[in-house]
């Protein structure tokens, strides 16, 4: 969380426009005024892509009502190991919460 912290506010060694392109590229979508910004992965039994994936990972941050929330999900060593699915999870956690609007 601390990186995830560190980029958001512009800490890092970095040009800050790059940061912001970054931050642009990262943009998932915007509903009822907040914006969830993230990126999904995943990671393989010793590199090799076509195996079955043993990590998903979901990373960044909701920006909602002059807040932001910053959030990693990470699943490891089942079927569901996905970066998709770690999104899912988080999204849900995010709904629960009440800092990501219900899917209509």
């Amino acid at each position: 969380m601390v990186f995830l912290e560190r980029f958001y506010n512009h800490h890092l060694p970095v040009d800050p426009m790059n940061i912001d392109i970054v931050k642009q590229i990262m943009t998932l979508e915007e509903e009822e005024g907040a914006v969830l910004s993230g990126k999904t992965g995943a990671g393989w039994k010793d590199g090799v892509i076509n195996s079955m994936p043993i990590n998903g990972y979901f990373v960044g941050y909701v920006e909602k009502d002059d807040r932001t929330y910053f959030f990693a999900t990470n699943l490891e060593a089942s079927d569901l190991a996905t970066g998709g699915k770690a999104k899912a999870i988080t999204l849900q956690i995010l709904r629960d919460q009440g800092l990501y609007p219900s899917q209509n």
